[in-house]
């Protein structure tokens, strides 16, 4: 597979300069809301943010001899691990949505938070949301996953380094820079999303296709994004 040097400068930046950026800005606080824009706009510009990010990968994969096939866009190869990990993902995710939802009915102030600014907390604002729920689904799953699972992969395999040696660089390295981009969110996010990200890299690599992490993504996104109206609406109405 030919990498090219805008390959490695993405990488580069996704690897180094995304998570040393999130974790030098840190989580966030009433200040640092302070310098956002409007909330709406917030989502539309991270979306677009993402949409831009991946389509210079998406630009310069297609004008390479590498195939799509290469970064996931094939359908899925089911197997019974590929199945485990997808139900074990689905299971871990909709466990920490039950605990934070009944944490919340006692403290719905601990839940939001800071985060009151860049979440959505009405129904209107939910669905502006999605947009940068289904950008984020899709767009860091290509970026992640598709682009830099696969560029970690190669690089490692060609270096003569054990299966799982290969393995551990391909998934916790984007498992790392992924969960570190989110570090605005906190250290106990950053450690929920790591773990989520880890099994969103096994279950790319072994199905060699980004459909179900996409999936995936984007429903816990849109989710995440109702449990902030449900909780503020439900504060609000008592």
């Amino acid at each position: 597979m030919d990498f090219n040097l805008f390959d490695h400068a993405v990488a580069l930046i996704i690897l180094v300069v995304l998570p040393l950026t999130a974790l030098r800005t840190g989580s966030v606080t009433e200040d640092s809301t302070l310098e956002l824009p409007p909330k709406i706009h917030f989502f539309y510009t991270n979306g677009l943010i993402l949409i831009v990010a991946a389509m210079l990968i998406l630009t310069s994969w297609n004008i390479s001899p590498r195939s799509w096939d290469a970064m996931g866009f094939d359908l899925p190869i089911w197997n019974p691990l590929v199945l485990y990990l997808t139900i074990a993902l689905a299971g871990i995710y909709l466990l920490d949505v039950v605990v934070e939802y009944y944490q919340s009915r006692a403290n719905p102030e601990e839940m939001i938070g800071n985060m009151k600014d860049i979440v959505p907390l009405t129904w209107r604002e939910f669905g502006h949301f999605s947009f940068l729920a289904f950008s984020a689904g899709i767009c860091e799953e290509i970026i992640f996953r598709g682009f830099l699972t696969t560029y970690l992969f190669h690089y490692a395999s060609i270096n003569g380094l054990s299966d799982t040696a290969v393995l551990a660089i391909a998934v916790l390295a984007p498992a790392l820079s992924f969960a570190a981009s989110h570090a605005y969110q906190g250290i106990v996010s950053v450690l929920k999303i790591f773990v989520l990200a880890v099994l969103f890299g096994l279950i790319f690599l072994i199905s060699e296709s980004l459909l179900i992490v996409i999936i995936v993504h984007t429903v816990i996104d849109l989710v995440s994004g109702l449990m902030t109206v449900v909780v503020n609406q439900a504060e609000e109405a008592s």
